[in-house]
C-alpha cells in the first residue's frame, strides 16, 4: 500500500506502516524489558526494511498503545528509500542515520521525483521520436 498514512503527525508509507506496526506489536515486550535493564537498542535494516527500522523508531519514541519506550533507542539504515515525508525524516535526523552509496539512485526517489523523472523521460522520448523512427528505419 503506497499511498500515504498519518501517525503521530507523520506521513508514512503505508505497507511501511503495517510491517513497522507489525513488528512494533511482537518486539515491544522484549524491547521493553531490554530498556528497563537499560541496553541502548540500535534497529537496523537495508532498503526497505531501513525503511521499516525507521518507522519503528518513530513509534516507539511516540508511544503505540499510549506507551512511550523508555529506552536509548536509535537507528541506522543502508539504502533506504523515502517513506516517510520530509518533516518526519528532518525529525528523525538526531536519532536515525541514513548510509547512502553515492551511485545509488533508489534512496533519493520520492513522489516528486519519480514525477519529474516521468515527465523528463516523456519529453524526452517526444523530442527524439523522429531520431528514434529514423534509426529504426535502417534495422527494420
Amino acid at each position: 500500500d503506497a499511498e500515504l498514512k498519518e501517525i503521530y503527525g507523520a506521513k508514512v508509507h503505508g505497507g511501511v506502516l503495517l510491517a513497522a506496526l507489525a513488528l512494533e506489536r511482537e518486539l515491544r515486550p522484549t524491547l521493553k524489558r531490554l530498556g528497563q535493564a537499560r541496553y541502548r537498542i540500535i534497529l537496523t535494516g537495508h532498503s526497505l526494511g531501513g525503511g521499516v527500522a525507521a518507522v519503528l523508531l518513530w513509534l516507539l519514541r511516540h508511544g503505540t498503545c499510549g506507551e512511550r519506550l523508555e529506552a536509548e533507542v536509535q537507528g541506522i539504515g543502508y539504502a533506504v528509500p523515502s517513506v516517510v515525508d520530509h518533516r518526519t525524516s528532518e525529525a528523525l535526523r538526531p536519532c536515525f542515520t541514513s548510509v547512502v552509496n553515492s551511485m545509488d539512485a533508489v534512496p533519493r526517489l520520492s513522489s516528486s521525483t519519480l514525477s519529474r523523472l516521468a515527465e523528463e523521460l516523456s519529453k524526452c522520448a517526444e523530442q527524439s521520436k523522429e531520431d528514434l523512427d529514423e534509426d529504426l528505419s535502417h534495422y527494420v
